[in-house]
């Protein structure tokens, strides 16, 4: 069941997405690590942000103490050095997995901008990663691709796609 929105009562749809993913392995979270998905919201009508889902692979428990995702405004083709909104990792159990991200407060994702989904860790350790379509896949939807980035901060130019979709509400 998607995930209610608590700005508007239209449907939710998704924006963007490269699901069903065919993860061939996951892209390490450590901090030296971070992934970026970017995507280009179409003209039009503003929608509302409700939801993230991603695909993780988690080796040890704790993971959510130390990873973050959150919502990035675009700087020349990267994600901007802090996140527009963060997202609400729930309890992550070892294994693969798709996780519903909610954001930590309503956010309003406007027309022709670029956005960058951005996943991360504090730790010096790998608990896991983002898994990544192998062979990539691009995301499709409302929406158009962005790219993807990784490093720290995730700048480098990566031609694997880490797997996601983006819910959202158009605003009425």
């Amino acid at each position: 069941m998607p995930p209610t929105c608590l700005l508007s009562s239209a449907k939710a749809i998704e924006l963007i997405s490269n699901f069903p993913s065919n993860d061939g392995t996951a892209s390490d979270l450590d901090n030296t690590h971070s992934k970026a998905v970017g995507f280009t919201m179409p003209s039009g009508g503003s929608y509302s942000f409700d939801s993230a889902i991603v695909s993780l692979y988690v080796d040890t428990a704790g993971a959510e103490s130390v990873w973050s995702f959150g919502l990035f405004a675009d700087a020349s083709g990267n994600p901007a050095s802090t996140p527009l909104v963060n997202l609400v990792l729930p309890k992550l159990n070892i294994g693969d997995a798709n996780y519903i991200l909610k954001p930590t407060s309503p956010f309003i994702l406007q027309p022709n901008i670029t956005y960058w989904l951005v996943g991360s860790s504090s730790s010096t350790s790998s608990y896991g990663g983002w898994n990544r379509n192998d062979p990539s896949k691009t995301p499709t939807g409302l929406a158009t691709s962005a790219g993807a980035r990784l490093g720290n901060p995730p700048t480098t130019l990566s031609n694997s796609y880490n797997s996601y979709s983006k819910i959202g509400r158009a605003n009425v």
